[in-house]
């Protein structure tokens, strides 16, 4: 999986054994709109579709990395388990099997402050489109970590101290994630 980066804050990843596939991933901070952003998430009336990830509880890229990987695996097996594909890759940051507290925790919220916002395959203008629709300073990816909340991570994916001492909150996200499907 590769990753360029285009204007603005987007950074481009491409996905190996899917040429052509990218996702494109934003980061916001101090979104003042995400109680709007979620009744439209919720009516289903975003557009551009995207995925709207509360920032607070990602551990780490590589495990949006991963979760797109098996979002995009799973439409091409015709094995959705949500709605979308921008829906699923929100799912798969889960190590619940249950969509509603998948989307209730990782997805955008009301009391969000902080967003993740990717787009599968994104057209020049849908990428304008995304900027125009979340109202919030655009930051590096490679900011992420300081608008993380390490505890609620640790809730979310029911990390325990021993865990920690092994691997990183990330590696135990994955974990979590990857044991969901077993």
């Amino acid at each position: 999986m590769g990753a360029s980066e285009p204007a603005g804050h987007f950074e481009s990843w491409t996905f190996a054994g899917l040429p052509g596939k990218t996702l494109h991933v934003i980061l916001f901070t101090h979104v003042t709109n995400c109680k709007e952003l979620q009744s439209k998430v919720k009516a289903g009336e975003v557009e551009p579709e995207l995925a709207m990830l509360n920032a607070a509880v990602v551990a780490d890229l590589f495990v949006v990395r991963i979760a797109a990987q098996q979002a995009l695996a799973q439409q091409q097996r015709g094995k959705l388990i949500t709605k979308s594909l921008h829906a699923e890759l929100v799912y798969n940051m889960s190590g619940s099997r249950h969509i509603s507290e998948s989307f209730n925790r990782f997805g955008v919220s009301e009391s969000c402050q902080h967003l993740l916002v990717a787009r599968f395959d994104a057209e020049p203008t849908q990428l304008e489109a995304i900027t125009d629709l979340v109202k919030g300073q655009q930051q590096p990816l490679s900011s992420l970590q300081t608008f993380t909340d390490k505890a609620l991570i640790q809730k979310y994916y029911k990390v325990s101290p021993n865990e920690l001492k092994v691997g990183t909150m990330a590696d135990a996200a994955l974990f979590k994630i990857a044991a969901r499907d077993c």
